[in-house]
């Protein structure tokens, strides 16, 4: 081999070397790129003249302040960063036998308020209020507790005692606390009601003069002086009596309707350019063997047999045609009934018409308005589009279930252990009459066949050691009033609207003591009675028979109660 051909070859290795050793250079230099200084380095691509656009490419020098990301091989910044997604976990309740749909958080109707701790002022708990009514007539919403404006403890008292002043500023207090929902409780004794004139009502439509007052006095300096935005969460309602069934003369093509409810907006705005926000209509009966011609149930003609309290007045039908007609025109937002039947309401319903709630009263002493028909029409209702609410009145039963009498001193005793005379409002004799003496004496002793019957000389003791005696143990327990717990019953009652307590914002009498109202009237939402609180409550109430729990699951169903069915161990066919 000649030496040219040697030397030839030596280059050749030599440049061949020399090439693997730049293309060696040249990876370990790209793949740790970002370790090599931009200041100092130069790519070593560049020597082995690339073309344009990769030279352009990989000539751009690297800012080491940049974050890089190495998945891509590419600096970035955080606004050019990839988003991760993020797992959702879900909400869906499964095991291994279901799975079920994540649940729709309730809503404020769906909840019975209940917190231990509530303050005695501040807002009121989430489910405090219920709006009730079609949504396009916009209705308020209706706290839980309604104020039921009342002067029946002063009605012994003159007008001129009365301090207006003091009635607003107490109103106020309730609006401040959470309680803006107010109702004319006007007095179910009409020998005690203060009328217009002393002659005999010949419709049964005229306002009485308390209704007049408060509704010029109260509501119009309510509307006057509070804010707007808090007016507009306040639900002031009136009321609205049916005209007699033998009335004789005419409505007028509902003019009459019309003439009373533009009275009552001109009472309360002081023009006629107001809305009722809430209208109370009183059930007006029909014809029966039971009425007379003064409160307008009796006959001027020969009555229906067999309809007492069951059939309704003949106007009823043409006052809820205006009525319903007036809330179209955005004069009224809700239309209530006052002691309908379920009878009426049902005919009410086949006709066309509804009423948003119907108001009853509903107490230990005296439970039995809502339950039987009345309930059964709720429940019927509530398949419906348009169901129905109970306003339950007197949940005190008028005062008596109150802590002034729980263990009355002797002074205030007659020789038979009940309270004097003296010792009792108005409101508080006329619920000892019919609620104690009426309705629980008798459904008491109907039901409870262990004890001895009870009289209505001796009625006082055994309603003492009974009623007042189990409420007190429980209001212990709970660390409340006697007053909360008998509220506090009647509002975890079924298909309730509102309770309607009756509250005396007025008077001189009571100026010795603040209005402490609203703080008792919280107490109710700081308590939840449980299933053997209500038993106990239900065991002493004045339920009729049937009406008990358990004979009304088992007794009446089931045929315990019947004598002629032996249950006993002798009887060996039966249990065989």
């Amino acid at each position: 081999m000649s030496t040219t051909t040697t030397s030839t070859i030596h280059q050749s290795i030599r440049f061949g070397i020399m090439v693997l050793t730049l293309i060696s250079q040249s990876t370990i230099a790209f793949l740790f790129q970002p370790s090599i200084s931009s200041s100092t380095h130069q790519h070593p691509f560049h020597l082995l003249k690339l073309p344009p656009q990769l030279t352009r490419v990989y000539s751009t020098p690297v800012d080491h302040d940049t974050p890089v990301d190495h998945e891509n091989n590419r600096p970035h910044d955080k606004y050019t960063r990839p988003i991760k997604p993020q797992l959702i976990k879900s909400k869906e309740r499964s095991n291994f036998w279901y799975s079920d749909s994540a649940p729709a958080p309730l809503t404020e109707d769906q909840v019975l308020p209940y917190q231990p701790k509530l303050d005695a002022d501040g807002p009121l708990p989430f489910g405090s209020y219920r709006t009730v009514g079609l949504p396009q007539y916009e209705p308020k919403r209706t706290c839980l507790v309604t104020a039921g404006l009342t002067f029946q403890n002063v009605r012994k008292q003159n007008r001129e005692d009365i301090e207006l002043e003091r009635i607003i500023a107490n109103a106020q207090t309730m609006i401040d606390s959470g309680f803006t929902s107010f109702q004319l409780n006007l007095p179910q004794d009409p020998k005690t009601s203060l009328r217009l004139h002393d002659n005999d009502q010949t419709t049964g439509m005229e306002t009485n003069a308390e209704q007049v007052w408060m509704e010029e006095n109260i509501y119009r300096r309510l509307v006057q002086e509070t804010p707007p935005s808090v007016l507009s969460l306040c639900n002031l309602g009136t009321r609205l009596s049916i005209p007699y069934w033998n009335y004789e003369g005419s409505i007028g093509n509902g003019s009459m309707i019309r003439q009373r409810i533009g009275q009552s907006i001109l009472n309360i705005f002081g023009h006629a350019g107001g809305c009722i926000d809430s209208l109370q209509v009183d059930f007006r009966a029909g014809p029966g063997p039971k009425t007379d011609s003064k409160n307008g149930r009796g006959s001027r003609s020969e009555p229906e047999p067999g309809k007492y309290q069951e059939s309704m007045s003949p106007y009823t039908l043409d006052v809820m045609d205006t009525l319903q007609d007036m809330q179209r025109e955005g004069l009224i937002r809700s239309i209530n009934g006052v002691n309908f039947p379920a009878s009426a309401l049902r005919q009410l319903k086949d006709c066309g018409f509804h009423l948003d709630t119907n108001q009853v009263t509903c107490n230990i002493l005296d439970p039995n308005d809502y339950y039987g028909d009345l309930q059964k029409f709720c429940q019927e209702a509530d398949l419906t589009e348009r169901p129905m609410k109970i306003i339950r009145n007197s949940p005190l039963a008028g005062g008596l279930l109150a802590d002034k009498f729980c263990r009355i001193s002797h002074r205030s005793r007659s020789r038979n252990g009940s309270p004097l005379a003296a010792y009792l409002t108005p409101s508080e004799e006329w619920s000892y009459k019919h609620a104690l003496e009426g309705s629980w004496l008798k459904n008491f002793n109907a039901r409870d066949r262990k004890s001895a019957d009870i009289t209505k000389k001796g009625l006082w003791l055994p309603f003492e050691n009974k009623v007042m005696e189990t409420l007190y143990n429980i209001a212990l327990k709970h660390r409340v009033d006697v007053a909360a717990v008998a509220v506090r019953w009647t509002m975890q009652q079924d298909h309730l609207g509102s309770v309607l307590v009756g509250t005396n914002l007025n008077a001189r009498y009571d100026s010795e003591r603040p209005f402490t109202r609203p703080k008792d009237l919280r107490k109710c939402f700081a308590l939840h009675l449980d299933e053997e609180d209500m038993d106990r409550l239900w065991s002493v109430s004045g339920a009729k028979p049937l009406m008990n729990e358990y004979e009304n699951d088992f007794g009446n169903e089931w045929g315990f109660d019947d004598p002629s069915v032996d249950f006993s161990n002798t009887n060996t066919k039966l249990w065989l």
